[in-house]
């Protein structure tokens, strides 16, 4: 808890470091369920955390409600930076999911007796989920290209007319519209 209060109040960047064992679990747990990962981000709270000593945590959230903005926008800048970084680690992951796959072409796997998706259904989730928080963090053109890749990953895999492909495509279309280069542009109907 102190780290963070420091890091904020210093305006330095949080960073993550895990051990290559931890990196390996991590990566995995992204790959299986991204959304989980996403939700327990949400739940961070400074006035939650706690300190091996009472005194201590008495002491350091104290300074952490002293922080310009309060607790509430610590909480804020710690989930903006925690969010730009499982951002850039997601869309990495899913990268080397990809290279791999075009690489050697592999298929759904079995991994100590859990069924692991196919790669690139997991590439898929990976980039949707970057392309979530990327809307999330307010960068909309990030986020397009994302979508762009998820559409299109989903087209080859599932066919144009199948269920997943046709949200990839309506995922698109939000990214199109929360785009910055959409701004003051007027919907068509068609006829």
């Amino acid at each position: 808890l102190w780290e963070i209060v420091s890091t904020a109040a210093a305006g330095a960047k949080l960073s993550v470091v895990l051990s290559p064992n931890e990196v390996n679990q991590f990566e995995r747990a992204l790959g299986a369920d991204f959304e989980r990962i996403e939700k327990m981000m949400d739940q961070i709270d400074v006035a939650n955390s706690e300190a091996f000593h009472r005194s201590d945590q008495e002491r350091i959230l104290a300074a952490a409600e002293g922080t310009s903005g309060g607790v509430q926008m610590l909480n804020t800048e710690i989930k903006r930076q925690l969010r730009t970084w499982l951002a850039r680690v997601t869309r990495e992951l899913a990268d080397r999911m990809l290279a791999l796959v075009s690489e050697d072409g592999r298929r759904p796997c079995c991994d100590d007796q859990t069924t692991v998706l196919a790669p690139e259904l997991q590439a898929n989730n990976l980039l949707q989920g970057a392309a979530d928080l990327q809307v999330h963090l307010g960068n909309y053109q990030e986020a397009l290209p994302l979508f762009s890749s998820c559409y299109e990953l989903r087209e080859r895999l599932h066919g144009p007319e199948h269920v997943d492909t046709l949200v990839s495509l309506s995922e698109v279309a939000r990214g199109v519209l929360l785009s910055p280069a959409s701004a003051g542009c007027k919907l068509i109907p068609s006829s």
